[in-house]
């Protein structure tokens, strides 16, 4: 693949054989980005990225290190898109559902998940706990990898046999690019309360960097929990959004339920009907789940 085939610009002949974002990992024939970061900026470690045998440099600024150069607005966004282009665009062949939002992505992914498996869709994970390849699980460093690191593991995911993946999706992810080129099947916010707070200068902030994965053009569906006020503002601003909630309106809602050691049991309003629902905790007996419509 050439580095035009990677960027849209830049030389023909330039062949490129993989990517790098850290210099200590460049090998020959690669193409590097030279990330801005927060205390280190990539392109003071470009000459030994050139020493280790880069092929091309990706930067915000011209250096004139002797290797051909292509200058980008973002090279966060560049890399995103360049990685999925690299591994033949993966998130265009496997369903993901993106889950965002401060609190309840992990339990959310991994009950994504269980559904997908259940129906008999193989489903991978990416999240805070652990990630999930083709049913092997694997240590994560941080929730949602950087951009080349991701798009490498949806690919090892659909060599792997997997047709779905459940993932959480990081504010510090969305701000830092690193979920652009993702075709989002269904991206899913859950709430929002004060939280990286550390990372965002304020709540508006934080709440435009989760907005960023509804507001991606690769995403198909949107899905907001309308009891949290961000939900409410995502479901106002993009028409079309599917809602769920406790105590608001919304196309779907739980209602009352009933609690006990062995799981629980409440009903569901739905666009469909409503549904009594049963869920048994793990090492209980299944308890099922009714069928009949109740309206």
């Amino acid at each position: 693949m050439t580095l035009r085939d990677l960027l849209g610009e830049g030389p023909a002949d330039v062949e490129i054989t993989g990517l790098a974002y850290d210099n200590r990992a460049v090998e020959p024939g690669d193409l590097f980005f030279c990330v801005p970061g927060f205390t280190r900026d990539g392109h003071d470690f470009a000459p030994e990225a050139i020493a280790r045998g880069a092929a091309a440099l990706v930067v915000a600024r011209p250096l004139g290190l002797g290797v051909p150069e292509a200058q980008v607005a973002d090279v966060r966004s560049a890399m995103a898109l360049a990685a999925a282009r690299f591994h033949g665009d993966p998130t265009a062949r496997l369903p993901v559902v993106g889950i965002t939002g401060t609190n309840g992505k992990t339990t959310t992914a991994f009950l994504v998940r269980s559904v997908l498996e259940a129906a008999g869709r193989p489903c991978g994970l990416l999240g805070t706990v652990k990630s999930v390849i083709g049913g092997v699980d694997h240590r994560v460093v941080r929730t949602t990898p950087e951009a080349i690191d991701l798009q490498r593991t949806f690919a090892a995911m659909l060599e792997a046999g997997d047709e779905a993946c459940a993932m959480e999706i990081s504010s510090h992810a969305l701000e830092l690019r690193r979920a652009d080129g993702i075709h989002v099947a269904a991206a899913l916010f859950t709430n929002l309360t004060q939280d990286h707070l550390d990372f965002h200068p304020d709540m508006e902030a934080y709440f435009q960097a989760k907005r960023l994965l509804f507001s991606s053009p690769l995403t198909q569906v949107r899905i907001a929990n309308v009891d949290d006020a961000y939900g409410r503002r995502l479901a106002q601003e993009f028409p079309g959004t599917v809602t769920f909630a406790l105590d608001s309106e919304a196309d779907y809602r739980a209602g009352a339920g009933r609690q006990s050691f062995t799981g629980s049991r409440f009903t569901v309003d739905t666009p469909d009907g409503s549904f009594d629902v049963r869920v048994g905790l793990p090492g209980q007996p299944r308890p099922g789940r009714s069928r009949g419509r109740r309206g």
